[in-house]
């Protein structure tokens, strides 16, 4: 099944649409665009998620404010490679985030079945815009509220697409 959706910023001017193909289980690959004007950037991203709910692979091309490119890839081993190369002190990370990025918010709302007004912290691989920049980060998801604030702060409406 595919589907579309559409996120707007509620802390800034910006947006995100995103193709979302629903697989087997918690599968998905998705394709989508943000662009966030209060850090100029325009970008394009594919993502697929595996059965379990979890990125195996995304690809992230930045168009503004400078061309860039990044690829994340995790195993099934758990060992997380950035444009091909492995980082071990990622190893231990399950869960990928893209700043501001409605669609990488869902994913573990979704994965995790959180019921309305539940939340739970978890440990995030946070890429931040527009520097592409990776890094672990903790952050609060909590499934169900209109708006939803993690760290580093950002609000933004985010629903979990249910699965079939």
């Amino acid at each position: 099944m595919k589907l579309a959706f559409f996120w707007q910023r509620l802390d800034s001017p910006g947006l995100e649409q995103a193709e979302v193909e629903l697989g087997h289980q918690l599968a998905l690959t998705a394709s989508g665009g943000l662009l966030h004007a209060d850090t100029g950037s325009s970008l394009r991203y594919r993502m697929q998620v595996d059965s379990h709910g979890r990125l195996g692979h995304a690809h992230i091309d930045i168009s503004a404010p400078e061309g860039r490119q990044l690829t994340l890839q995790h195993t099934e081993t758990g060992r997380w490679l950035v444009n091909g190369l492995p980082q071990a002190d990622w190893d231990a990370c399950q869960e990928f985030d893209l700043q501001n990025c409605g669609l990488t918010n869902a994913l573990p709302i979704r994965r995790l079945r959180l019921a309305e007004g539940d939340s739970v912290e978890l440990n995030m691989l946070f890429v931040r815009l527009p520097s592409l920049q990776a890094a672990l980060c903790p952050q609060r998801y909590r499934a169900g509220c209109p708006t939803r604030t993690a760290a580093p702060a950002t609000n933004r409406r985010a629903t979990a697409p249910k699965s079939r």
